[in-house]
Order: C-alpha cells, then structure tokens, then sequence
C-alpha cells in the first residue's frame, strides 16, 4: 500500500473519532445548556409570582385569590399551579397537570417538609419529558402557606437540542471532508516528489550515478532533492575514482609474475592473481578454501599462526613438487590474508647441485689427499734438511685441504633430508670436560686461562652424543683460534626448563656489520688469518 493512502487512511480514522467526540460533547453540552436555560426561566417566573403572590397577602387578603390575583396571573404564559401545604389545588381549580404530574408534586412537598430548616426555597424535579420547579410561599412568621409549581414541556427542548446538533454534525461533516479532500491533494502530492525519489534510489542501486531529482517548489523536499543530487554527484565521483583505483590494482596484480591471493579469516579465497591459479592448478580458485588448494601442511601452519599472533609471517612451502617462499601478512582491518608465493624451485635445484657437487668432490678429493698426506709423512723423514721447509708448507696445506673435505662431508650429513638424532642421555658437564683434553695443550701454547662454571644441579639431557661434540669443539676451538691473550669462558647452567650454554672468550670477535653473515658457506671475517689458522668458513 502506498504512503499517502495509509497516512490519509490514519487521517480519516481520527476524524471519525474527532467527529464522534464532538457529536457527544455538543450533545452534552446542549442539552445541559437547555435545561439550564429552562431552569433560570421557571426559577424567574416562579420568583415573580410567589413575590406576586405575597404582596396580596401582605395587603391583609387573608386567604384565597381575588380577581385581581387570577387576573394579573392569567398573563404570564409558563403553566404553574399553587398548592396548600396539603397539597390541594389552589389554582387553578381544574387543570391536567394536577392529575398527571400528582406524584411528581407530591416528591417536591415531600422534599420540603423532610428538611429541617427552610433555607432552601426552591425545589425541581424531572419527570418524563417534564421540569417541575417549586418554590416555598411563606407570609406570617414563616410559615408554609401553599407551594407554586410550575413546569416544562421539555419535549421541545430536546427538539430544539436535536436541530441544533444535525446543523453541527452537518458543519463538521462538511468541514472534515474539505479537510480530507484537501489533504488527500497534499499527500498525492508529496506522494508524487517521495516516488521521485524512490524512482532515483532504484536507479543508483543498479549502477547509475548521474540520475537527478528535480522538484520546482521551495521547500523540506525542495532542499532534500538538491543534497540528494549532490550525494549523488559525490558518489558518481568516488565510484569513478575507485574503479579506476580498482582497475589498476587489478593490472598491478596481473603483472606480477609471483603468485598472489587474498583470503578471508576462515580461509576462503577472495582475490587471486594467474599465478596463484598454476601453483593451485585450478582455474576457478575464487570462494575455494587454501586447504583445497595447497596441500602443505607448513603453510596451514602459517596462516593459522597469522590468525593466532596477528603478525607477519614467512616460511618454505612444497606445492606439486615446487619450493616456494610463502610470505603472509594479515590486514587487520578487513579481517583478511594477503600471501605472496616467492617460487624458489631454481634456487632449490641449484642449490641441490651444488651440494651434490660439494659431496662427490668431497669424496672423491678424500683418497687422494689422504695419499698425498701418508707420501707426504714418509717424505720428511728421509728428505734433507734443505727441503724440509717445502714439505712442511705442503703438508700444512694438505692438512688444511683435509680439513675442508671432512668439514664438508659432515656438513652434507647434515643437510640429508631425513637424518635422524641418535639420542640418548648425556651428561654436559662430563661431555665437556671429556672434550677439553683434546684443547689442553693449544691452550698451553697459547698461554690462554680457561675458567669454567658448572652448576652442580645440572641435570642430564637427551641428545646426539657425536653432534653435541662437534659442536662444542667448533666453538671451543675457535675460540683458541682467535684469542691471542686473555681467557675463555664456558658456563653451563639451568634455566627454567632449559639449559643454557655459555662459550666466550676476549679474542678479537666479529665486527657487527657482518655479524649476519656468519652462516653464511666459506665466508670468513678476516682471510688471511683464516688461511693461517685454518679456518673454512663452515
């Protein structure tokens, strides 16, 4: 239903209720005014009679009426009569009211004689379509003489109060239906401007921006039309302004070449680029959920870690046998997971050929060298003492190449996909003592002072025996490497659930702008001394 026929519907409902209130108030009202009117006129009439009446008896008429009296009476045009005190008609002798309204006159002498004092002078009665009025006629010492009534024909009151009500319901009718028909014009009206509206509302849903509204009046709808078009206007140039936006983030995202997704929180793909859709294998990836896609269990780590910490995060993903770099990065905002796929596969081919590489030439250079280092032994003995220098370089190099292929060889074990702990329980604090004997004498040739602080309440661990001490022994030995003078420190205490383990020295150190290159294969701090001391880089 439209608007204005439910407004001018809720208008005719109060006006019939408007219109019922006032047919009963001015019924009320009328006929209260009636009988009040009726009231005063017999109260009047009545007043002038009994005063009327007195004055004869005054001039010692000491009973009954004269002519004069029924002559000057006969003029007034309100029927009454006059009763005695035993309510007997005086005047007239003969009349109909006496008959009819005997009761009626009875109650009234009635309600006299019951009251104890005579302030009140007047009584009234309605009987029927009558009013009876009352009133005492007192002459001597203030005794009851008689009683004059008179009376209404209240017949014609109500006539008179029903003519007067149709001629107001026939105004308020008239009125209410010029009001209605006036208002109903209006509604249609505004009606008409609202459907305007409603007309461009619909048009701007469906896309279209520059539709207008146009109302020729000045008024609240006049004003609401001109900011309605401005809005309009507003949002004609935002949308303008954010499909060109839209349009190059799109082309920003089709060229690059990396794969490229948008996720929501619960993991639903929202935006994608082509690369994302050959590293899914899928082409319709859009509304599709990671986990049907990418079948790595590192990145459902990642994106629930994401969701868990509220931070950026990276890790190396596997995907149909291709290494990738999955970098992810949560907007908060939007509740949503940008993740950019870095493809690696190269790298990770190349990198596995040259470890491949390192491995068997590492194998391959250990006879050789082992050879070269027993000849090499055998040579110092029964060469001169002329040529003992060179052989000494050689087997200091030869030494140093060793070295290096066994550092190799350990580290290509460890890089092996698959290498599996050989654990068992160590004591630290006895492994590390164990370990120190090996250093005892570098030590001593270096006159170094080695201070050492275990905490008895140490307790055992599980681990790798043969793994713990090549780690201790790297870090042990490269200690006395690179400490000229001074001490080294080795601590070994609990903490908390863990134990930590302490090796410093007041060697030389590293410099921090390459403190993140120590990891780094072969990188050495400082060469030379590296060659002297027969360090790697490993």
């Amino acid at each position: 239903m439209k608007l204005h026929f439910k407004i001018f519907g809720i208008v005719c409902i109060i006006s019939i209720g408007l219109f019922f209130y006032i047919f009963v108030t001015a019924y009320i009202v009328l006929s209260r005014e009636a009988k009040n009117e009726v009231t005063y006129s017999l109260s009047s009439a009545n007043q002038c009679l009994s005063q009327f009446y007195l004055n004869i008896y005054k001039n010692n008429l000491s009973s009954g009426l004269d002519s004069v009296f029924i002559k000057e009476i006969l003029n007034i045009k309100i029927p009454y009569i006059i009763l005695d005190t035993n309510n007997n008609c005086l005047y007239p002798l003969t009349d109909s009211l006496l008959v009819r309204e005997k009761k009626s006159t009875e109650i009234i002498i009635s309600n006299f004689k019951q009251q104890k004092t005579f302030n009140q002078d007047t009584s009234f009665i309605f009987e029927r379509n009558n009013f009876l009025f009352a009133v005492r006629l007192m002459v001597f010492s203030n005794q009851v003489s008689a009683y004059l009534i008179s009376y209404a024909d209240l017949s014609r009151t109500d006539n008179l109060v029903i003519n007067r009500l149709k001629e107001i319901i026939f105004d308020s009718i008239l009125f209410i239906l010029l009001a209605l028909i006036i208002l109903f014009i209006i509604l249609k009206k505004i009606s008409t401007k609202i459907n305007q509206f409603d007309f461009a509302a619909k048009r701007i849903s469906k896309g279209d921006f520059k539709v207008k509204v146009f109302l020729k009046e000045t008024d609240e709808l006049k004003r609401l039309a001109d900011s309605f078009n401005f809005m309009t206007e507003y949002i004609n140039n935002l949308f303008e302004k954010l499909s060109h936006t839209n349009e190059e983030l799109k082309s920003i995202i089709g060229s690059i070449r990396d794969g490229l997704c948008v996720m929501d929180w619960d993991g639903k793909i929202v935006l994608f680029n082509e690369g994302f859709t050959k590293i899914a294998s899928h082409k319709d990836v859009e509304g599709k959920f990671y986990y049907d896609l990418i079948a790595d269990s590192n990145f459902d780590k990642l994106v629930k870690k994401i969701k868990t910490k509220r931070t950026s995060f990276s890790d190396e993903i596997i995907v149909s046998d291709n290494y990738y770099i999955s970098s992810a990065h949560p907007l908060l905002a939007k509740n949503e997971i940008v993740v950019i796929f870095y493809d690696m596969t190269d790298f990770k081919n190349l990198e596995k050929i040259k470890k491949d590489l390192i491995t068997n030439v590492s194998h391959e250079l250990r006879t050789p060298l082992t050879a070269i280092k027993g000849f090499i032994e055998t040579m110092e003995e029964e060469t001169s003492e002329d040529h003992k220098h060179y052989i000494e370089i050689i087997h200091r190099h030869t030494n140093r190449l060793i070295n290096i292929v066994e550092d190799l060889l350990i580290l290509s074990k460890l890089e092996q996909p698959g290498t599996e702990l050989e654990l068992s329980t160590v004591n630290l604090t006895q492994l590390i003592s164990n370990l120190l004997i090996i250093f005892d004498q570098k030590i001593k040739e270096k006159n170094l002072k080695l201070l050492i602080e275990f905490n008895a309440n140490t307790p055992p661990i599980t681990a790798d025996v043969f793994k713990l001490e090549q780690m201790f022994i790297n870090l042990i030995d490269n200690a006395i490497k690179y400490t000229d003078k001074g001490e080294i420190t080795i601590k070994v205490f609990p903490l908390k659930n863990n134990i930590r383990i302490e090796i410093s020295d007041t060697g030389l150190g590293i410099p921090d702008e390459v403190k993140n290159r120590i990891f780094e294969r072969f990188y050495t701090v400082d060469k030379s001394r590296s060659r002297r001391v027969g360090g790697t880089g490993l």
